[in-house]
């Protein structure tokens, strides 16, 4: 899709654009680009299948979750339903790998949903075509829904459109440390030259990063690091900072070397599967 049509989805109020700028987590910016993928075929943006705000997600979804599942996060500003006017953060989540997200038996049930849809349709119409759901069919459906169906953002009347997003990048948890990781990997939304000139300052994106693995830390009572990928021209000059819960009390000089060797190793992997 082109790089314009992302543009032309996000466009609204001037006065609600300026309310945005300079927040705690970053200035939201439109996505660079909407893939093919990720718009319906009434030229709409995508929801993402496990589309959830941070508040929201049960502690136990992440940490009884499956073991490997890798979360993508956008920080949005929305606006409050109890406060009309009033705009505030909202980590949004969801899963451009959802198969990594999802156990076998959950997939099945999906499927199997969907062809008892499509024997139902086949009964209410028998003169019409039905083609049968596979299993490779529900994989492109659900799988590599990126970013923009993570920051999705509605029209009054439901529709759907391109969400503008400040912090953005994925979530993983290790169940054999008890500690989890977030960084700033979103080609969408985090890409250098698609941002302001005030954003780009690698040292202000790694104090929103931070804030950003807190606020994890805070939800899932675990700690969290923060590895800068994405926005950093060498991520392995960069020492990840590990944030504890809020209970635990001010983190450490000690504390936030350690997550070096993981950002190190994240790095690596950032740099084999670079987008």
């Amino acid at each position: 899709m082109p790089e314009k049509s992302a543009a032309s989805h996000s466009e609204e109020p001037a006065g609600r654009r300026l309310t945005r700028n300079n927040g705690p987590l970053g200035t939201p910016v439109p996505p660079k680009r909407i893939k093919d993928e990720e718009i319906d075929d009434e030229r709409q943006v995508r929801v993402n299948p496990f589309l959830v705000s941070l508040d929201e997600i049960p502690r136990e979804a992440i940490l009884d979750g499956k073991p490997g599942a890798v979360w993508h996060f956008s920080a949005t500003l929305r606006e409050d339903a109890d406060r009309p006017g009033v705009l505030d953060w909202q980590v949004m989540m969801g899963s451009e790998e959802a198969l990594s997200v999802m156990g076998r038996m959950d997939f099945l049930k999906v499927l199997g949903g969907m062809r008892k849809a499509a024997n139902q349709q086949q009964k209410e119409d028998p003169e019409q075509r039905i083609e049968y759901p596979t299993q490779e069919d529900l994989k492109k459906g659900i799988d590599g829904l990126g970013h923009p169906t993570i920051a999705v953002d509605f029209k009054i009347h439901g529709a759907t459109k391109a969400g503008s997003a400040a912090m953005s990048g994925e979530f993983r948890y290790d169940p054999e440390s008890r500690s989890a990781r977030a960084n700033d990997r979103s080609g969408r939304y985090m890409s250098k030259n698609h941002r302001p000139e005030t954003d780009k300052a690698p040292e202000k994106i790694a104090e929103w990063g931070e804030a950003i693995a807190k606020k994890f830390s805070d939800h899932l009572g675990i700690p969290v690091v923060f590895e800068q990928l994405k926005t950093l021209p060498n991520p392995l000059g960069r020492n990840a900072a590990t944030l504890q819960p809020s209970a635990a009390g001010p983190v450490s000089s000690t504390a936030r070397q350690a997550g070096q060797p993981g950002a190190v190793s994240a790095a690596r992997e950032a740099k084999r599967q670079r987008r």
